[in-house]
């Protein structure tokens, strides 16, 4: 049972990497070929994905740090323990295709190391989102186990009262039966007021 949950988590896991790196990826491609009038400035160079290349020089920053930073939350709401693997996942593909193109040309990207810091600036928010999702989930988690923790102290003061109630009903049963035995069906036998004639 514990082999099928850990197999369990560890494919959940990779489907998230998955779907955090293709997010990531359309989160920085989509809006500007989605705003109206957002290709100012189509690519030219050589490129085998000018959709990427285009996409990044009409970067439309807020929206996409917008998305990034809500598909971040997501991944770390999905996913809270991985949240600081998922994060960076969403910026994943963009260097991978930037590395398709040098090599395919290599004179294409001669500033690739400022390309790389870009697309860091680009994606960033990605990792506070994935934080503030990880932070809700835990303070959820706090919470519903400091409500398990109160019904359990209710339970157990409830308990601990009627315990005291027995207890002191049997003290009461005990004392009537001493003490008043005509009460229980019992007749008390009375004393004679004078002692018999010998």
């Amino acid at each position: 049972m514990h082999t099928q949950t850990s197999s369990s988590s560890r494919w959940w896991l990779l489907i998230l990497c998955v779907f955090a790196a293709i997010g990531g990826l359309c989160c920085v491609v989509l809006p500007p070929y989605i705003i109206p009038g957002g290709i100012k400035q189509p690519y030219s160079g050589w490129t085998i994905v000018p959709w990427f290349q285009t996409a990044i020089n009409n970067v439309a920053f807020i929206p996409t740090w917008s998305l990034l930073f809500a598909l971040g939350f997501l991944l770390g709401v999905m996913q809270p323990r991985f949240w600081w693997l998922l994060g960076p996942l969403t910026l994943l593909l963009l260097p991978v295709l930037l590395g398709i193109d040098l090599v395919r040309f290599p004179t294409s990207h001669n500033l690739w190391p400022f390309d790389c810091l870009f697309y860091i600036y680009v994606a960033w928010t990605a990792v506070p989102g994935a934080f503030v999702g990880f932070l809700l989930r835990y303070v959820l988690r706090k919470k519903r186990a400091a409500g398990q923790f109160c019904k359990t102290l209710n339970f157990q003061a409830a308990m601990f009262a009627m315990m005291r109630s027995r207890s002191l009903m049997r003290r009461v049963l005990i004392g009537l039966t001493r003490n008043c035995p005509s009460l229980l069906g019992e007749t008390a036998v009375p004393l004679p007021s004078e002692p018999p004639p010998l």
